[in-house]
């Protein structure tokens, strides 16, 4: 067990798998027992020498169980396992991409079809047996993972930054469905949005911020309703893209959502919401506040 807590210590200074604890350490065990990839390598025809070697064009046996195995975790389809190879990098790590292009979804469906259940659930067995098996050996106390804290790079979460945030990234994903011609008629309200950040940054008088909160809800009301409108335009057509960025849309909508109602009830409304339903990064959705010993606020995911 010692082995395995020192080879995750080592993955846990890498952010992205300190994001993903669960894939670090079933990473961790599959570096240090190959054997495993045995049980599921039988099932899947078609994977010849010059794929073990790692042509570009094709993945190795591992690459395929690996993709199967995050997959499941992940309860994805093809498409989304397709797509998570982009936007996730413990995805591409786990996988083993190494910096090669992503594979196609009908490619890992031509392979992955081919596992039999059996199989799969005897690789996730033998997985949790070893685990099971190393942690015995431990008192346990070295298991404990919940007071671990990550460190996340994000700008101070104030409300104003919080809502620009919203603003000028739903218009950056909407600005590239209207590229691809998806989309008509888009509107920018970032240059206003932009202008109203600078003066609440730079305003003393309570009123005065607060007249101007209130401008910068409505602009980020209408950028939501935008990018609603623009989710299901985009949903509907075939190109798998723009199926992507919708996808991508659709998960930023309930983070503006969510900014939008702490603002407004902080702001205008003067109301003290507890730490426990705010929002302190749409890009680090998981980032709480946490307070050290003596006082000293940080954030980071716990």
């Amino acid at each position: 067990m010692k082995k395995i807590l020192n080879d995750l210590k080592l993955r846990f200074e890498n952010p992205n798998w300190a994001l993903d604890p669960e894939l670090a350490l079933i990473d961790t065990v599959l570096e240090q027992h190959p054997e495993l990839f045995e049980i599921v390598k039988g099932d899947i025809i078609g994977i010849g020498k010059d794929s073990e070697i790692g042509r570009q064009d094709s993945p190795t046996a591992e690459q395929i169980v690996r993709a199967a195995l995050y997959k499941e975790i992940k309860k994805l389809d093809y498409r989304e396992l397709e797509y998570a190879q982009h936007d996730s990098k413990v995805c591409s790590a786990f996988i083993k991409l190494d910096g090669r292009r992503p594979f196609s979804f009908e490619l890992f469906h031509k392979y992955i079809s081919q596992i039999k259940g059996e199989s799969l659930k005897g690789f996730m067995v033998g997985i949790n047996r070893i685990m099971m098996k190393e942690a015995n050996v431990e008192d346990g106390k070295s298991l404990r993972t919940d007071s671990t804290v990550v460190e996340t790079d994000i700008h101070y979460p104030t409300n104003n930054e919080l809502m620009w945030d919203c603003i000028k990234t739903s218009h950056r994903l909407i600005k590239k469905l209207e590229e691809s011609g998806c989309l008509k008629k888009v509107r920018n309200y970032q240059k206003q949005a932009k202008k109203n950040r600078f003066q609440i940054n730079n305003t003393k008088k309570v009123e005065k911020k607060k007249e101007l909160f209130e401008k910068q809800l409505k602009l980020l009301r209408t950028s939501i309703n935008q990018a609603e409108r623009a989710v299901v335009e985009a949903s509907m057509r075939g190109d798998i893209a723009d199926c992507l960025l919708a996808r991508e849309l659709k998960g930023l909508l309930p983070k503006m959502e969510k900014v939008y109602d702490i603002t407004r009830r902080h702001e205008l409304l003067g109301e003290s919401v507890p730490n426990k339903e705010k929002i302190f990064s749409i890009y680090e959705y998981h980032t709480d506040i946490i307070v050290k010993g003596n006082g000293e606020l940080n954030s980071g995911i716990k």
